[in-house]
């Protein structure tokens, strides 16, 4: 029997090993350390953007105690879950989940070090893989956003650790932490789905008969837990995947005619694509609703009927994409990678991808007939097949470092043995195989960013500055991304909100009808000056453009909202409603659009219409957290400065709150008006007609407060100073009550109510009747 020191290939292995792992978790934590430090001076780091929101706000419902989702999981649930645990404990602070994302990416480096080093036997492979891995500038990368790939390198070095040891040393337990660690990495990227019976296969022909049917049913008892209620919550909200419903769809993105193997493309929408336009086309060519497990099969049909109606087309796209998988360029997903090495050096490590392919590709000839690197290449190669059947990108790639850094690290260890050894011909293939791998990198390894991919990232920043509040940052952005594409689009629409917030009309409309000229957002350029020509009183343009905004752009919502309320500022409520239920046929839960509708039908008296439509803008609609995936960017100036959706559900629970108090049931306006200010503070109206339904309750002190806190908070109308002199006046604090009064007629001499009731406490006192004290 082989001793524990034999196994591992050197004496007292215990205690080297633990060297061995405290030497590779230092180095990760300095190089984390290290990219923190910078990475935090960025907006990257503070502002979430893309798949981060959608993460956040996930995370944020499950803080709140939201533990079961209203839908099937559009996207695997795993990472949001654990945002949402570390939200509840630490809170919503930038640093918290940073911090342990960056320490299980420690301990993700050392179990690429301890795979490496079972794997080969091989403590100084182990030391190698797990220092290369530690320098590794994408992990450390995803370990500092609000992305889940972070997950992935220690959930799949432990995957394969696992594996690795049921086979060698026929333990249950490493059966079933195989089983748990693939599960937890299924219910975060569920593509391994499609690697796991590939690794239970090979576990299977390598242990024997007389253990296979064991040790797969363990394995298999091991993947349950994390899988199982994940598919029977998406089973009971009628969708039956096991983990989520975007593979079909993201299938599609990735194999189409328009799609360039690294960037997810909707037909028809290009890479702008939005989930709702993504929905949309799923209904209308379905003639019918579709749940989210119906949308993803309808796309999954489509892209399989691609693959059979156009074999050689799909035959190069997929040769196209082996190419990007090997390329040593980072393609980026949620921001460009090549263009984040420009804020924090230590993401420009020379272990990349690229030098790790390399040396993977030199190692191959020095290792094949080991068994460790046979085993890691199955999963570079079957994970590497999942990836190129989508699309290509530096997150998706990621966990094929698991495989490919031991394999690098062994060649490398083993090339430093054979110059020991003076054994220099052994060493000729190998080199010459990495250095036409490296000539194939260079040549067809595409460019890291074009002056196009470089306007982009500056347009993305400048969107995070804006979103951050720093108009002047975002602007000077701005003007750098004009410098490298003149012609981008979006970029002049921004720079005219900007000029917007500023008050700067005429700049505004300059900057919006440049983007015009540049046949870029046509739509949202003519809706702002439709805006613009609103608040400067001009009806006749400010309906042309909120007309014409629609015209150009059908199927955009920001265009429905700006005219449905433009024609609602002009007093033309039927036309308002019109405009806003066409914008519903589109997108049936947007708030604004349904807090429009009903705003409208309630100053037209249709209350019960109104009523339906204030609802569902006051309903917290949970299942919206999909829709937040779409959120990132401004194109228009009522965006720039729009009330996030707390605020507008108070809009929606005030009218909700006016439309009962009409109706005589006060205690409802209680309710609702009071649900309104707590999302509202500030929202002075709210405070007002919360003070009128406490006083029809007959709470006249609740009433003075709720009066009172409007004051406060805004705008002092005549109307307001007469509400707080009549409940003081019942109250019979009279002198108060007349300075009330008094005040009302200051602001509005020809206020009869006011003026009717300061003369009255005015004659009673001069009878004698009541004392001004």
């Amino acid at each position: 029997m082989k001793s524990k020191e034999k196994e591992s290939g050197l004496p007292n292995a215990r205690g080297k090993n633990r060297l061995c792992d405290a030497i590779v978790a230092f180095s990760a934590l300095i190089f984390r350390a290290a990219h923190l430090f910078f990475w935090s001076k960025t907006p990257y780091f503070r502002v979430p953007a893309l798949d981060e929101i959608y993460h956040h706000y996930w995370a944020k419902f499950v803080s709140e105690g939201h533990l079961i989702f209203p839908t099937a999981f559009f996207r695997a649930p795993f990472y949001p879950y654990l945002l949402g645990a570390i939200y509840s404990i630490f809170g919503e602070g930038l640093w918290p989940a940073r911090i342990i994302q960056g320490v299980w990416g420690i301990l993700g480096c050392v179990l690429v070090g301890i795979l490496a080093r079972e794997a080969f036997r091989d403590w100084k492979i182990g030391l190698v893989a797990g220092l290369i891995a530690a320098f590794s500038p994408m992990p450390a990368l995803f370990e500092s956003r609000l992305l889940l790939d972070w997950l992935l390198i220690p959930l799949g070095a432990a995957t394969l650790l696992f594996f690795l040891r049921a086979k060698r040393r026929n333990n249950r337990w490493d059966c079933l932490l195989a089983g748990l660690s693939g599960g937890l990495f299924a219910i975060t990227r569920p593509n391994i789905l499609a690697v796991i019976p590939f690794l239970m296969l090979w576990l299977a022909l390598s242990v024997g008969k007389d253990r296979w049917i064991k040790a797969l049913l363990v394995i298999l008892l091991g993947l349950l837990p994390p899988i199982l209620p994940v598919f029977i919550h998406n089973i009971h909200h009628g969708d039956f995947s096991p983990v989520a419903t975007q593979g079909g769809l993201n299938l599609y993105l990735g194999n189409n005619f328009e799609t360039d193997g690294k960037t997810p493309v909707l037909p028809g929408r290009g890479a702008g694509w939005t989930i709702r336009d993504a929905w949309r086309m799923a209904e209308d060519e379905s003639g019918k609703i579709l749940s989210p497990g119906e949308m993803d099969g309808f796309y999954l049909r489509k892209a399989l009927h691609f693959f059979r109606d156009n074999p050689g087309y799909e035959l190069g796209l997929l040769g196209k994409k082996i190419a990007l998988l090997m390329s040593p360029v980072e393609h980026g997903n949620n921001g460009n990678p090549e263009f984040f090495r420009r804020f924090s050096p230590p993401l420009r490590s020379p272990f990349g991808w690229g030098l790790i392919v390399v040396l993977a590709v030199f190692a191959l000839p020095l290792t094949i007939r080991s068994e460790g690197t046979r085993f890691l290449l199955l999963w570079v190669i079957i994970y590497g097949g999942t990836v190129v059947l989508f699309f290509v990108n530096a997150r998706f790639r990621l966990p094929i470092l698991v495989g490919a850094i031991p394999i690098a690290a062994a060649g490398l260890v083993r090339a430093v043995e054979l110059l020991g050894k003076r054994s220099f011909k052994k060493l000729i293939f190998p080199s010459a195989l990495a250095l036409f791998m490296l000539c194939v990198n260079l040549i067809f390894g595409g460019d890291t960013l074009s002056r196009r991919g470089l306007a982009e990232s500056y347009f993305n920043l400048g969107n995070l500055f804006l979103r951050e509040g720093d108009a002047a940052g975002a602007d000077s952005i701005f003007a750098i991304t004009l410098e490298y594409s003149p012609g981008i689009d979006r970029v002049n629409l921004n720079r005219g909100i900007i000029a917007f917030e500023r008050e700067d009309y005429t700049g505004a409309k300059s900057f919006f009808s440049r983007e015009i000229e540049n046949d870029g957002d046509i739509s949202s350029a003519l809706l702002n000056i439709g805006v613009i020509a609103r608040l400067e009183g001009d009806t006749a343009a400010a309906l042309l453009f909120g007309s014409k905004s629609i015209e150009a752009g059908p199927l955009d919502i920001a265009a429905y909202i700006n005219y449905s309320r433009n024609l609602q500022e002009f007093g033309l409520l039927d036309s308002s409603l019109i405009i806003a239920c066409n914008g519903l046929e589109i997108d049936s839960l947007n708030r604004r659009l349904n807090l429009l509708a009903g705003a409208a039908a309630l100053k037209m008296g249709n209350y019960e219409t109104a009523k339906a439509y204030l609802q569902k803008a006051a309903l917290e609609s949970p299942s919206e957290i999909l829709r937040l995936y779409e959120l990132g960017e401004l194109h228009s100036v009522e965006g720039a400065g729009a009330a996030p959706d707390s605020i507008i559900r108070g809009y929606a629970l005030y009218n909700l709150g006016l439309l009962s108090t009409i109706e005589g049931d006060f205690n409802r306006a209680v309710d609702y008006l009071s649900k309104s200010v707590a999302l509202a503070p500030n929202y002075t109206d709210a405070w007002s007609g919360l003070g009128t339904a406490l006083e029809k309750s007959e709470k006249p002190e609740s009433a003075l407060a709720a009066f009172d806190r409007a004051r406060q908070t805004g705008e002092i109308s005549p109307g307001l100073y007469y509400n707080i002199g009549l409940l003081h006046a019942r109250s019979g604090r009279y002198i108060v009550a007349l300075a009330h009064f008094d005040s009302a007629l200051a602001l509005d001499t020809t206020f009869a109510l006011a003026k009717e009731k300061s003369s009255l406490i005015k004659k009673l006192a001069a009878e004698g009747k009541i004392f001004l004290e």
